[in-house]
């Protein structure tokens, strides 16, 4: 996991039905932490947390298993007291 003192939040608004945005809920903590120790592996900076967080966004949206429906998503993520938004 994720070795850090950090906080994880999002809204997710399905469109096409719920199942994409039920998807990101249930994957969003796994995809942040999988991109932050990609990303940051040589320590945090405002950049390397802020394209951890774009990729995670993009991975999720390449995994998501259906065609007919998709999600916004707003994103908060709080670390070491500093807070990131993503917004897709």
């Amino acid at each position: 996991g994720l070795d850090l003192p950090y906080k994880l939040f999002g809204v997710f608004d399905g469109h096409g039905g719920n199942a994409a945005a039920a998807f990101v809920q249930t994957y969003l903590k796994e995809a942040v932490i999988s991109a932050m120790q990609e990303h940051c592996k040589e320590g945090l900076t405002e950049e390397r947390i802020y394209w951890a967080l774009k990729d995670c966004c993009q991975k999720l949206d390449d995994k998501l298993p259906y065609d007919s429906s998709g999600t916004t998503a707003t994103i908060a993520f709080i670390i070491y007291g500093k807070l990131w938004i993503a917004q897709v």
